[in-house]
């Protein structure tokens, strides 16, 4: 007898863990679907998750309802893809909001994104900020596309072409020119970016009106200009070495880096020529972290760091707007990206148990999802839980403790078209309570039977109970009046 006790509280265990992590599954294929809002200054982006995780939400789409992933091959690819393309995905779903690129950060963030993007194409980097330059090119409205603007218009002063390519050259000797050479170069790169609305700003915008070179700050905007160019030869040297060596050079990375930092010595430069404290400015306080994100996150790839890449994405959300009302999403980002790289981990390392990772991020439950799904169902059922109670007949007390009763279900619930849930209601008939055995195993499920013997009597527990499912949960509340024959 106790030996069959001790094996129907092991199948109630085992089914009760099974049951867990299948809940788990459901509430991730609910939540992909669900809306979500993130606040940038004024305006909210509405985002699912099912776009920033495409193909996670692939495979829990095409899983039946009542089926177990496997977390295979297939599996922990699509999830790496996914968080590979983390950042990325969620950009493309915000600029698709018509007020997002109307926001200066959120214009910036864009339009590093395509600019990276570009390299990752393998498109020319003269030929990127060109394209950039064309695309962001309201100067006299967004700071971002006049500090564009005066990177384009430094990069066509210092391209030469040669045989076989375009590149960045150094055109002009800086350590030979004098003061009045110095003066003169500067004059006409100011020219030309007055010609095309760099240094002008209009009464709207944040660029300040008829921003003037003068004796004072002309060799501001000469250096900014010097330390330019020589990032853009940078680049040009780097395309040279990857000719040569691809095998020693990370090409996204560096890339990443060396664009990133000529768009930032833009902004510096122009904040120094209108006289602006650099260190004090928004640029330094919010674009700047933002940019780091950015790079931090290629160079995860880089190393085949998920965990890398979720932790730059979630610092590039929270830096890009410190909004309050994004916590809950930043949440959501958090907990379901956390279990994608959990499961990538744990298929790599032979010494991870996938059944614990699972086991942590799933919820305790019980066998709940055809009470839900079906107008009617009758089926063998056990609830193990907590119960709480008043005892009138005998010691007139109130008791409580964990309770595990075992039984026929007949439930019912309204209709369901579209395979959502509703809230069940039941009546559950029960014969036996496994509350004790069921407790032990749950905590001791591997130890050699159980520490005492039962019998029959101690768990014969007849009643009649009232079962009411919660919508979109796998929690149910039970109520009875129950004559209790144990021992």
């Amino acid at each position: 007898t106790t030996r069959l006790i001790d094996g129907t509280s092991k199948f109630l265990v085992n089914r009760t863990k099974s049951e867990l992590s299948i809940s788990f599954y459901e509430q991730f294929y609910h939540k992909l679907n669900e809306p979500l809002y993130y606040k940038l200054a004024q305006d909210s982006v509405q985002v699912y998750l099912k776009d920033v995780l495409p193909n996670a939400y692939m495979l829990f789409d095409s899983k039946r309802v009542f089926e177990t992933p496997s977390f295979g091959q297939t599996w922990t690819t699509a999830f790496q893809n996914d968080l590979i393309q983390l950042p990325f995905s969620l950009l493309e779903v915000f600029q698709k909001d018509e007020t997002f690129a109307q926001n200066d950060l959120g214009r910036y963030a864009l339009m590093l994104y395509n600019g990276l993007q570009k390299i990752e194409n393998g498109n020319h980097p003269i030929e990127i900020i060109e394209n950039l330059a064309a695309d962001f090119n309201q100067t006299t409205q967004f700071e971002t596309d006049a500090h564009l603007g005066l990177l384009n218009l430094i990069s066509r002063n210092c391209t030469t072409v040669d045989e076989t390519s375009r590149k960045w050259v150094n055109l002009v000797e800086f350590s030979k020119l004098n003061k009045e050479e110095k003066k003169y170069f500067t004059g006409l790169i100011y020219q030309q970016g007055i010609q095309e609305g760099l240094f002008k700003g209009n009464n709207t915008s944040k660029i300040p009106l008829n921003v003037q070179i003068t004796d004072e700050n002309y060799q501001l905007l000469y250096q900014g200009i010097k330390e330019i160019q020589q990032e853009l030869i940078h680049i040009s040297d780097l395309l040279e070495i990857k000719q040569v060596k691809k095998e020693t050079i990370t090409v996204y990375t560096a890339y990443t880096g060396l664009f990133v930092n000529a768009v930032q010595l833009t902004y510096q430069t122009m904040l120094q020529v209108k006289q602006s404290n650099y260190y004090q400015s928004d640029y330094y306080a919010h674009y700047i972290p933002v940019s780091k994100d950015i790079v931090s996150f290629y160079e995860s790839i880089d190393q085949s760091n998920y965990g890398g890449c979720l932790l730059s994405t979630l610092n590039f959300l929270d830096h890009l707007s410190h909004q309050s009302d994004n916590k809950r999403f930043i949440q959501d980002v958090t907990y379901y990206g956390n279990f994608l790289v959990d499961v990538v981990f744990a298929s790599t390392h032979e010494g991870v148990d996938m059944e614990s990772i699972i086991s942590k991020y799933a919820l305790p439950v019980t066998s709940y999802r055809i009470k839900h799904m079906y107008r009617r169902s009758i089926d063998i059922s056990a609830y193990p839980g907590l119960y709480a109670g008043y005892e009138f007949s005998a010691s007139k007390s109130p008791n409580f403790g964990v309770t595990a009763p075992l039984g026929f279900a007949f439930s019912w619930s309204k209709k369901n078209k579209d395979e959502t849930y509703s809230p069940s209601h039941s009546l559950f008939i029960s014969a036996l309570d496994l509350g004790a055995p069921f407790s032990y195993r749950f905590v001791n499920d591997s130890a050699e039977g159980l520490p005492e013997n039962i019998t029959w009597e101690q768990i014969f527990s007849p009643g009649v109970f009232y079962v009411y499912g919660f919508k979109n949960s796998p929690l149910a509340l039970l109520a009875a009046s129950k004559a209790s024959l144990c021992c």
